[in-house]
C-alpha cells in the first residue's frame, strides 16, 4: 500500500506548492467557524439578555458576512483542487498510453483489448474519482474538523470527552464496511469489465450474429451481464450509503447525549446557554463533515482499487525486442542475415538470408502460412530473431531507435487497417501539417486519384469503419498512397495484387519504379504473377528462402 501511494503521489509532482497552498487556506476557511460559534455565544449570553437589538443585528450581520466569506473561499478551493486532481489524472492517463506503446507485438497478440479499454478509461476515471474525493472531501472535511474539534475542547472539554468516547464505535464501524465496500467493490468492477467486453463483442460480430439469426440469443446474453452490472453496482453504492448513515446515526446520538448532559450543566451554573448553543452549533458543522467524510469513503475504496490494477499493468514484465538510439543515413538496404524465428516451439523461418536494395523490387513468393507475414513483421522490428540478425544500411537493429527506422518505411499490410473518417484523414494518418500537393502526389503514384476524383465528397467523403463504404481496391489504393505519403526509402507490400487487377497492378509498379529516388521495394504475395514485376524473385516453402531467380 506504501508503494502505491507514493506512486500515486508522484502523479502531483509540480503540484505540492498549489496543494500546500490549498490546505492554508483550508485551516483560514476553518477558523471562521470560530469566529462564528464567538458570535452566537455572545448574541445568546450578553445581547439577548441585555436587549441589545442592534448589537443583535450586528451579530447575524457579522455571522452572514463570515458564512459568505467561507463559501467563497470553498469556491476558490474546489476550483484549485478540481484543476490539480484533473491535471494528475490526465498524468496518469499519459503514463498509461505510453505504456501501451512500449509493449511488444507478441503481448497485443495475447492480450485482451477491453481489458486494455477499461484501464485507460474505466479505471482511470475512478481513480479520477478518488482524487476528487480526496482533495475535494476528505482533505477538506479532515482539516475542518479537527480544527471544529479544537474549538469543542475550548468550550467545554468535558462535553467534548463524550464525543470522544464514542471515536473507538466509530472507528470499528468504519474497519467492517470498509471491507465490505472493497469486497462489492471488486464484484462490480468484475462484472462492468465482463460487461465491456461483451459490448464490444456485438459490434464486432454483428455480421455474424445476424448471419446465424443469433439476436435473440445474444441479447439475453447481454442483457444477464447488464443485470449483473446493476445488483453489483445497486450492492456498492447501497453499502456506501450505508456506511454514511451508520456514521450519522452515531453522531446523532452523540448529539442527543450533549442536549441532556450540556443541559444539566447550564442548569447547574457550570455553563452559559450560550456557551451551549455555541457548542451543539459546532458539533453540527462537525457532523457535515463527518457526512462529507463518509461520502467519499466508497470512491476512496474503488479508486485504490483501479489504481493498484493500473499499476499492475504498467509494471507488466514485457518490452518491444530492440532498445537502440542510434540512426544512420538510411537509403533502404536491409539485411536479413541467416535469420531463424518462431512461435513458442513452432519453427516458422529458418536460416533465412535476404538482402533488399534502393532502386529494386525484390518479390517473396510462398503458399499461405509460409512466413511471408512473418518475415515483414521481423523487418519492422515488431519480432527479434532467435537467431542470426537484422541490419538497415550497415547497422544492426540492435542499435538503431525502431521508431525512427519505421518512419522511413511504407508499408501495405495484407489486411490494411482503416478508421472511421475522410479518405483525407485515413490517408494522412500520423502526419502532422501535410500539404495537399503532397497528397496528391500519392494518390496518382498509388492510382487512386482518379476515383476519389469521382466521389462526390472528394478526399472528404467518409469511408465508415474499417472503409466499409469502399470497395476492397479503393481500400487498396488508399493504403498505398498512405504507405507512400512519407516518402519512404523503403516500401513493402503484403498481397499487393489483393483486390487490384492487372492493369492497375501494372501502372502501379510503373509509377514506383520512376519514383525518384528510387526506394527498396519488396513484394510479399502468395500470386506468381508478381514475379514479373521484380528484378529479384524468392519463394519461401516450409521456413526455407529459395535462390533468387535474377529478371531482366
Amino acid at each position: 500500500m506504501m508503494t502505491i501511494a507514493k506512486r500515486y503521489l508522484k502523479l502531483y509532482r509540480g503540484s505540492y506548492v498549489r496543494i500546500g497552498l490549498g490546505a492554508t487556506v483550508l485551516a483560514a476557511q476553518s477558523f471562521l467557524l470560530i469566529v462564528i460559534s464567538l458570535l452566537i455565544r455572545n448574541s445568546f449570553d450578553k445581547l439577548i439578555p441585555s436587549g441589545d437589538f442592534s448589537g443583535l443585528c450586528l451579530a447575524a450581520a457579522a455571522i452572514v458576512l463570515v458564512l459568505l466569506t467561507g463559501s467563497g473561499l470553498t469556491l476558490v478551493i474546489r476550483r484549485l483542487t478540481l484543476h490539480i486532481t484533473k491535471r494528475a489524472t490526465q498524468r496518469l492517463r499519459e503514463t498509461l498510453l505510453d505504456r501501451c506503446y512500449k509493449f511488444s507485438r507478441s503481448y497485443y497478440t495475447q492480450a485482451d483489448m477491453s481489458h486494455w479499454q477499461n484501464f485507460l478509461v474505466t479505471d482511470a476515471e475512478r481513480v479520477d474519482g478518488m482524487s476528487r474525493a480526496l482533495m475535494v472531501q476528505l482533505l477538506p472535511a479532515s482539516i475542518t474538523a479537527i480544527i471544529l474539534a479544537g474549538v469543542l475542547i475550548v468550550i467545554n472539554p468535558l462535553l467534548f470527552a463524550v464525543i470522544a468516547a464514542a471515536s473507538p464505535v466509530a472507528w470499528w464501524t468504519a474497519q467492517v464496511m470498509r471491507k465490505k465496500v472493497m469486497r462489492r467493490a471488486k464484484a462490480f468492477r468484475e462484472a462492468f469489465k465482463s460487461l465491456n467486453r461483451s459490448v464490444l463483442f456485438v459490434f464486432q460480430m454483428m455480421d455474424l450474429t445476424r448471419i446465424l439469426a443469433a439476436e435473440t440469443e445474444e441479447k439475453s446474453r447481454q442483457t444477464k451481464k447488464m443485470d449483473h452490472v446493476r445488483r453489483s453496482g445497486l450492492s456498492l453504492e447501497w453499502t456506501g450509503l450505508a456506511y454514511s448513515e451508520v456514521q450519522a446515526a452515531i453522531v446523532f446520538v452523540m448529539g442527543a447525549l450533549i442536549l441532556v448532559i450540556g443541559g444539566k450543566f447550564v442548569t447547574d451554573g457550570k455553563m452559559t446557554l450560550g456557551s451551549l448553543l455555541s457548542f451543539y452549533v459546532v458539533v453540527g458543522m462537525l457532523t457535515n463533515q463527518i457526512r462529507v467524510l463518509g461520502s467519499a469513503f466508497p470512491s476512496i475504496v474503488t479508486g485504490i482499487d483501479s489504481l493498484k490494477i493500473l499499476f499492475d499493468f504498467m509494471d507488466t514484465p514485457d518490452a518491444e525486442p530492440y532498445h537502440g538510439k542510434g540512426r544512420v543515413d538510411f537509403d533502404g538496404r536491409v539485411d536479413f542475415e541467416n535469420v531463424s524465428f518462431g512461435y513458442r516451439t513452432r519453427p516458422v523461418l529458418q536460416r533465412v538470408t535476404l538482402s533488399l536494395s534502393p532502386g529494386r523490387i525484390s518479390a517473396v513468393v510462398g503458399p499461405n502460412g509460409s512466413g511471408k507475414t512473418t518475415l515483414v513483421h521481423l523487418l519492422l522490428g515488431f519480432y527479434r530473431p532467435q537467431s542470426g540478425r537484422l541490419l538497415a544500411g550497415d547497422q544492426p537493429y540492435d542499435d538503431l531507435d525502431m521508431r525512427w527506422l519505421r518512419s522511413k518505411l511504407g508499408v501495405v499490410t495484407q489486411s490494411p487497417l482503416f478508421f472511421k473518417g475522410s479518405i483525407l484523414d485515413n490517408i494522412t494518418y500520423g502526419l502532422p501539417r501535410p500539404d495537399m500537393e503532397r497528397v496528391e502526389k500519392a494518390c496518382r503514384i498509388a492510382t487512386a486519384g482518379e476515383f476519389i476524383r469521382m466521389l462526390p465528397g472528394g478526399f472528404d467523403t467518409d469511408i465508415g469503419s474499417q472503409g466499409i463504404l469502399l470497395s476492397g481496391g479503393q481500400r487498396q489504393k488508399i493504403a498505398i498512397a498512405r504507405a507512400l505519403m512519407k516518402e519512404p526509402r523503403l516500401l513493402i507490400m503484403d498481397e499487393p495484387t489483393n483486390h487490384l487487377d492487372s492493369e492497375s497492378v501494372d501502372l502501379l509498379i510503373r509509377n514506383l519504379k520512376s519514383l525518384d529516388p528510387a526506394p527498396a521495394i519488396l513484394l510479399i504475395s502468395h500470386d506468381p504473377s508478381v514475379l514479373r514485376y521484380s528484378h529479384m524473385t524468392y519463394g519461401l516453402s516450409d521456413g526455407l528462402l529459395s535462390e533468387a531467380q535474377p529478371r531482366v
